[in-house]
């Protein structure tokens, strides 16, 4: 091959119909690497398209590091230091250690005993809508709700819901200008989550109660000692995602 290939896959306009898997096969059958040049980065990245290529990224951290950035975008350097004590930025073997902390409070037998909870939660915030005719379904249910369930299992508190919804919207959106005006927005917001984290943990350990934190703390306790910082962390950035994709379907099944 004389010549880079070059796409421009992750222009979100081609995700406007959902993953545009069409394209990604056809890449993946004519290329290994493709050079992707694009408006939220300085210089561009690559797009690592084969199974063996990914394998080799994700078992050799020493090369492909996850310190500067989980982005496709570097972190800047003023808040790199601090955003790097936390677990998306950490590579094997530190990020799986402090993992399992965060896994420990979120097997399904830990959340067994929340379930009700989480169901009246569901049935609570379909009943804000009794009376109505139509609703937007992402902002009424989709978007708050796995949000409102997994703080509050990290017992935040229920004045506190919103505040920290909008900081991890404006964090997790900061490319989309419902949400913030500018990237630096969004990570000036990781920072904020942060804090008010730090600040979560202190009040847990002032004022203890039943929470997905003290659960996994414990845990992680019995197996290997947890910085307060970045455990908190552990908790408050891990649990989302994978909280979703395996135990939503208790409250799902409410909502439904």
């Amino acid at each position: 091959m004389s010549v880079c290939p070059h796409a421009t896959l992750l222009n979100l306009a081609n995700f406007e119909r959902g993953t545009p898997r069409e394209e990604i096969a056809r890449l993946r059958e004519a290329h290994r690497l493709v050079w992707q040049e694009d408006e939220y980065v300085n210089r561009g990245h690559w797009l690592v398209l084969q199974h063996p290529d990914i394998d080799v990224v994700l078992k050799t951290p020493a090369d492909f590091t996850n310190n500067y950035s989980p982005l496709l975008e570097d972190f800047p350097e003023d808040f790199l230091g601090e955003a790097q004590k936390s677990l998306t930025f950490m590579d094997p073997p530190e990020h799986r250690d402090y993992r399992k902390s965060a896994d420990f409070a979120l097997k399904p037998k830990a959340l067994v005993e929340r379930r009700p909870m989480m169901e009246a939660m569901a049935e609570q915030m379909v009943a804000r809508l009794a009376g109505s005719e139509s609703c937007d379904f992402v902002k009424a249910i989709a978007e708050p709700f796995p949000s409102e369930v997994i703080f509050r299992l990290l017992g935040v508190k229920e004045q506190d819901l919103s505040t920290v919804m909008d900081i991890t919207n404006t964090m997790l959106l900061a490319n989309d200008l419902d949400y913030a005006s500018d990237r630096m927005e969004g990570f000036l917001a990781s920072l904020q989550l942060f804090e008010f984290g730090e600040k979560l943990a202190q009040d847990h350990r002032e004022h203890p109660r039943q929470s997905m934190y003290d659960h996994g703390y414990a845990g992680a306790r019995r197996k290997r000692p947890l910085d307060g910082r970045c455990g908190v962390r552990s908790f408050f950035q891990q649990p989302g995602g994978w909280w979703r994709r395996n135990h939503s379907q208790y409250t799902q099944l409410a909502v439904l």
